[in-house]
């Protein structure tokens, strides 16, 4: 990330292995540093959505990132159908 971090590839790809390896603090921290770079990339909003409802924050930012992911990624679609309506995104 270091050494080409005009690559969104390995924000991604390394926010996605921690994922899958339950990492999820360390996932969120890499999906922010890949926004903090490429701030419209699809799979780091959904990265970010998607690991901060694992850590149990449901919140604005969760509901935005995953709102503007879902345009690309089914993923993020089915994570907001399942969101709770009342109480929406706190």
């Amino acid at each position: 990330m270091d050494s080409a971090p005009e690559h969104i590839l390995a924000f991604t790809n390394l926010a996605t292995l921690l994922y899958q390896q339950h990492r999820y603090a360390e996932a969120e921290a890499v999906a922010r540093l890949g926004l903090k770079r490429h701030r419209f990339s699809f799979k780091a909003n959904y990265l970010l959505g998607a690991v901060l409802l694992e850590e149990g924050k449901r919140t604005d930012e969760a509901w935005e990132k995953l709102q503007y992911a879902e345009v690309k990624y089914a993923e993020a679609k089915a994570l907001l159908q399942k969101w709770p309506a009342q109480g929406a995104h706190n």
